[in-house]
This record gives structure tokens, sequence and C-alpha cells, in this order.
């Protein structure tokens, strides 16, 4: 396990009893949900370590964030959900910023190279507790697990300057710095997330928490279907009610107009 290099810098995790409590937690977890550990683990369980509480309270805690968020994510050793979640990310990104998505795909930027621990402890690596404390409790308050991908949406379109002034020489080092940097940042991130989030189609929603967090069981053909499709899946049904109310909208400001100007002739008059 990866007790020994976890959050290193800070002192309470470097004490033989915070390790071996570590242990013991992330041992348990692995024997009662049947999983083999995994890197990543050893971040999402270290946020709980520093608080106040009973390792069985801490152990409850690891496995309900776990099956909230990453239900999936440790179930399998081929990590078919990870990289399916990935495959989704980068749909998401092509939905809402096309001119981007195709900049990573030309330098083939995928976001395995930079999503990996963000989607593993969900923010928890890399950055500081106060941080991920942040993220978490509006992750918890929200309760609503789609949100972790439009945080990483938002975050990736924070560096969106950065990234298409990139070039082969230094496209790694603009990568790398793709990390929140406080707690204001969060909730601007999650802001931002919610109004991406609300602008997905419904449709794509569904098909987003099908794959990443209901009981279907992704597999080598669900992620072949992934790579294979070239935008975001919309039902009819969505695209036709999106179009009446566009027209509806088209009609009301319509409408609306001439009543301006009626009203400016009345004044004239």
């Amino acid at each position: 396990m990866d007790c020994e290099r976890t959050r290193q810098k800070n002192p309470f995790f470097a004490s033989d009893i915070t390790k071996s409590r570590m242990e013991r937690i992330l041992s348990l977890y692995c024997i009662n949900e049947g999983v083999s550990y995994t890197q990543g683990m050893n971040d999402l369980l270290a946020p709980f370590l520093v608080l106040e509480l009973s390792e069985t309270q801490i152990y409850s805690c690891l496995v309900r964030l776990v099956r909230l968020f990453l239900p999936k994510t440790f179930t399998d050793n081929d990590f078919y959900s990870l990289q399916c979640s990935f495959r989704l990310l980068r749909l998401i990104l092509l939905y809402h910023r096309p001119s981007l998505c195709r900049f990573l795909d030309q330098y083939n930027i995928i976001p395995e190279l930079y999503a990996t621990p963000w989607f593993l402890t969900l923010f928890s690596h890399n950055h500081s507790l106060d941080i991920v404390y942040a993220l978490w409790d509006c992750y918890l308050t929200l309760k609503d697990p789609l949100l972790h991908f439009f945080v990483s949406i938002a975050l990736i379109l924070r560096h969106e300057s950065d990234l298409v002034q990139a070039n082969d020489s230094n496209i790694d080092s603009v990568l790398s710095p793709m990390k929140i940097n406080n707690v204001s940042e969060v909730r601007e991130l999650v802001l931002n997330a919610q109004s991406l989030l609300k602008r997905t189609p419904i449709s794509f929603r569904n098909q987003l928490k099908k794959v990443a967090f209901d009981h279907h069981k992704c597999s080598e053909k669900t992620l072949n279907d992934l790579e294979a499709l070239v935008c975001l899946q919309i039902s009819a049904e969505e695209v036709v009610y999106a179009l009446a109310q566009q027209q509806i909208q088209d009609k009301y400001d319509s409408d609306d107009e001439e009543e301006q100007e009626e009203q400016q002739e009345e004044q004239q008059e």
C-alpha cells in the first residue's frame, strides 16, 4: 500500500500510528468490498484520518464516498470503468468547447494524461486538505455524482488560454499545473460546473449515469462503443423539444420587440 508516500510533507501522515491506522482501514476496505488495493485509495482515505473520528467512522466515510462518487472505479482490474469515464469526459469537452478538444486531440493529449489523479482520488491527490474538504463538502451537499465530471471540465476550461498557446515543446509543462489553487477557486469551479451540467443534454447525462454509476458493468465493448462516438448522443425527442422551446422563445422575443416599437411610436405621437 502507499501509506509511506501519502502526504509526505505533512507530519501527521509521517507518524507510524497514522500509517498503521491507514493500513488497517485500507486492508479492511479491500477485504469487505472484495477488491484489490489500487493506488489512489490512500488519497481518498487521508482526509478522513485527520478528523477526530474512530476507525469505524473513518471506514464508513470511505465506503460511503466511494459508493457515491466512484462506485465502479476499483471494481474491475482492467479499469474499463475509468477508461470509459475518460472517454465520456472528452465527449463533454467536445460538446462545450470543440475547439479546445480538437486542439488536445491534435497533440494526442488524452484525459488519462492529466485527469487520472482527479478521477482516482476526487482531487485529493496533490491538493491541500482545506481545498479537498471544501470540494467534497460541495459534492456531498449537492449530492450529484455527475458534478465531478463537470468540475473537471471547468478546471480544464480555466486553463484554456494556456493550453491553446502551448506547443510540442512545452505542452507537458502546461498540463502539470492544472490544479485547484485555493478554496475560493473551488466555489467558482463548482458554480461553473453546475452551469455546464445544466447546459448538457439530458439524454447524455442519463448515458453518463448509466456508464459511470449504475450497476451496468463496463466492458471492452462499452469502451470501444464510446471511442467510436464522434459526438454526444442526444435523443430525437430532446432535439425536437429543444427546437420547440427555441421557437417559443423566438416568438416571445419577437412579440416583445413589436411591443417596444409600438410604445416608442406612441411616445413619438
